[in-house]
């Protein structure tokens, strides 16, 4: 095997998908981000097209020390951020455009995300510490925040077409209950705020320990959401610790695209009961991969997520098999036709298992990471040509504002790029 170019990256993966990297920031997940063993439509026949229907809730205001803030969106500008406020329907609008184009460029173009954000801040009865889990309660306070808030939208909406959407979005006040901040802290200083979710059918089901339950009726009845992502506005935790206040910003940017896999029909692929990386930064739905870059984007999909998503058939290697060519993943032009679709390679092991083989490389073009990042509601293009400080893995402190897009997500793999080792172009790699 020769390669064109030096720090292009094969990935080996076993079907078993049992490799252990390690990733750049050392980051927990406190929980399952999908909350059923089995969840999605098995996406081989899934259509091309996935609408998006989201809504902005509240909480009855609230002093408890236990959460963040007050139960309501922060609505106070503050322009030096990741992810700023004002977090309004704008804001949630730029996470939308972030999914609709990750996917979009993920797929090759097989699956277009389609986002809808109602205008309309819908306030449920309770206390956000009130809708927290407990231990034992397999998620039904988040349940029956999810049923409530969809109740309140269908009244507030009169007439809403519900049915002509395929997932469901609830966007909460407050930040999430996602990263274990006991590895920062010492302590967790806000173990109420709400952990972000996504209930498929069975998960609904399971939660409100009833077997026939079909989701939230809405539209007179005629129609139920029987699925929903539960995200919070922000991602960034406000701490004090021994040094004093501190702020350790995270986009959820990464999230929101995993939770959608979620909806697809990919399972979780770290350990969900230890929070520990599993694949780590080489596919979505691990932590290590949706939090590379603390949330900003995540990699694409590793090859099996994108075998099982319906979006590559994978390649059969025989002893016979001639001179072989894999493009890097992500080798594409943006805004124009792709460029050499995704190419992967199966090697049967026995009858039951193989190996799958792709090339993802962090810069196939040789020409750095470019954002694109909404900034006082302006799009700023920000170009890196190598980590750097302020933007690498470890440290995102030059980023401000929301990123909606970005060069390359294959960017967000570990590998080396810097000053002293600059990736040489090409992205192809060519067996013998």
């Amino acid at each position: 095997m020769k390669a064109a170019s030096l720090y292009a990256v094969l990935f080996v993966f076993g079907a078993t998908l049992s490799a252990q990297p390690k990733p750049a920031v050392h980051l927990r997940l406190s929980h399952p981000l999908n909350q059923a063993r089995v969840e999605g439509p098995a996406l081989t026949s899934f259509r091309d097209t996935l609408k998006v229907l989201a809504i902005m809730v509240d909480f009855q205001s609230s002093s408890d020390p236990r959460i963040t803030g007050n139960g309501k969106f922060m609505l106070q500008s503050i322009p030096d951020l990741v992810d700023p406020p004002p977090h309004d329907v704008q804001y949630f609008l730029y996470k939308m455009q972030f999914v609709q184009n990750y996917f979009r460029k993920v797929s090759n173009g097989k699956l277009a995300v389609v986002g809808t954000v109602l205008n309309r801040v819908l306030s449920v009865s309770k206390q956000m510490q009130d809708y927290a889990p407990s231990s034992t309660s397999n998620n039904a306070e988040l349940a029956a925040l999810v049923a409530e808030s969809w109740a309140m939208a269908d009244s507030a909406y009169p007439g809403f077409p519900f049915s002509q959407y395929d997932a469901f979005v609830v966007f909460h006040a407050g930040i999430g209950h996602d990263l274990n901040i006991i590895n920062f802290l010492g302590y967790d200083p806000t173990p109420l705020n709400l952990p972000s979710l996504y209930f498929g059918p069975q998960a609904l089901k399971d939660a409100f320990q009833n077997p026939s339950y079909d989701g939230v009726p809405v539209s007179g009845g005629s129609f139920n959401i029987d699925n929903t992502i539960l995200l919070p506005e922000t991602e960034t935790q406000f701490v004090v610790s021994s040094q004093g206040p501190d702020t350790l910003q995270f986009s959820i940017n990464g999230l929101f695209a995993a939770s959608i896999g979620s909806y697809l029909g990919l399972p979780d692929l770290w350990d969900t009961k230890t929070g520990l990386t599993g694949i780590g930064q080489y596919g979505l739905e691990d932590g290590a991969s949706f939090f590379a870059y603390f949330g900003l984007f995540p990699p694409e999909p590793c090859a099996w997520e994108k075998i099982r998503l319906g979006w590559v058939t994978p390649i059969t290697i025989t002893s016979t098999s001639p001179n072989l060519q894999a493009p890097a993943v992500s080798l594409y032009h943006e805004g124009q036709a792709f460029v050499a679709q995704d190419t992967i390679y199966k090697v049967p092991i026995n009858s039951t298992e193989y190996f799958l083989l792709e090339n993802r490389s962090r810069d196939p073009f040789n020409i750095g990471q470019t954002l694109t990042i909404i900034q006082n509601g302006n799009p700023v293009l920000r170009t890196f040509h190598v980590d750097s400080a302020g933007f690498d893995n470890n440290d995102i402190s030059a980023i401000h504002g929301s990123v909606v897009d970005v060069q390359n997500f294959d960017w967000a793999l570990l590998g080396l790029i810097d000053t002293t080792h600059v990736y040489d172009g090409g992205g192809i790699f060519i067996w013998h």
